[in-house]
């Protein structure tokens, strides 16, 4: 991987925790400041995430013996996304497909952002084929870059399902690095 590569990847990520569009005067650090940068704001995740993991652990085995109506309940009212993502990785993959059958499409998409993108990518391959392109196509109106990532981890079926909507990607070829270039052209090849 180039310099230039390693320095588009940290820019993907540092826009996806910041959920927005980097200024650009961080995209003209040079790569040195740049580097101190990215190892500082992993250092601080690093640092506010400790001892959450094993919290999220328990909080996913203590839900292994709640009924499935009392944890969609409970995930619908009590848990935002982004914690829902954490509790998620957690869970055995057959879990979280059960639950996420009994969540609104709006939610499952505003907690994959969250994930990991290849446990994302095996939750929408094992969710049933509508639950799967409603999903995908709600990922590719609010959030296709995220979507893209997340797909590069999927089954053939999986891109299959997210093909038609391959115009919507149109307008952001330009930007995308070589790792998304590579799984749009996937998708526009099935």
């Amino acid at each position: 991987m180039t310099e230039l590569e390693k320095r588009e990847l940290l820019l993907e990520q540092l826009e996806r925790l910041s959920e927005a569009e980097l200024d650009s005067k961080l995209t003209k650090l040079d790569d040195e400041t740049f580097a101190e940068l990215s190892h500082l704001v992993n250092r601080v995740l690093e640092k506010e995430r400790k001892g959450f993991d094993r919290f999220f652990e328990s909080i996913s085995q203590t839900l292994k013996y709640l009924p499935n109506f009392l944890v969609l309940a409970i995930t619908n009212k009590y848990i935002e996304p982004p914690i829902a993502a954490r509790i998620t990785s957690k869970l055995p993959i057959k879990s979280a497909v059960q639950i996420a059958k009994g969540l609104s499409i709006d939610y499952i998409c505003n907690t994959a952002i969250y994930m990991d993108e290849s446990y994302a990518a095996e939750l929408l391959s094992k969710l049933p084929n509508k639950t799967s392109k409603a999903i995908i196509l709600a990922l590719c109106e609010s959030h296709p870059l995220r979507l893209l990532d997340i797909l590069a981890f999927a089954e053939p079926d999986s891109l299959t399902r997210g093909a038609v909507q391959i115009e919507s990607f149109d307008s952001l070829k330009p930007g995308l690095n070589a790792e998304r270039k590579e799984t749009l052209r996937k998708i526009s090849q099935l």
